[in-house]
């Protein structure tokens, strides 16, 4: 039985977040760091996923999904048919095929940066 307030170690290891030495030194030496998550947490990521896949979402505004191509820890089937199901104006869907999960912390930093100025860019201009 899992209890809300039970501390469960999350199953990996910083290699797994991203392939960027530096950023993996950090994450591994940061005393901030969370290497666990509660049982009302895991609970709560479970509802989150059934009611995603259950429903069919809507959003009146366009949207923006960055994918990283060497994710371990999230699959990115399931992104990409929750996010085939979400009802919005506009989508589009980016993948980082050479990216590992944390896109901010992977040496494609600049790229994914780049991509979402575009898009931001691109919307911007829409408006005017």
């Amino acid at each position: 039985m899992l209890k809300p307030n039970q501390e469960i170690s999350l199953p990996y290891s910083t290699h797994l977040i991203t392939s960027d030495e530096s950023a993996i030194n950090w994450l591994d030496n940061d005393p901030e760091r969370r290497s666990s998550i509660s049982g009302k947490m895991v609970l709560d990521l479970l509802k989150l996923t059934l009611l995603m896949r259950l429903r069919q979402p809507s959003f009146n505004c366009p949207a923006l999904m960055l994918t990283a191509g060497q994710d371990k820890l999230v699959d990115n089937h399931v992104n990409h048919h929750i996010f085939q199901k979400l009802n919005c104006p506009e989508k589009r869907v980016r993948s980082f095929e050479h990216a590992s999960h944390d896109l901010n912390l992977d040496p494609a930093i600049e790229d994914v940066s780049g991509e979402i100025a575009d898009w931001i860019d691109a919307k911007v201009l829409q408006l005017i």
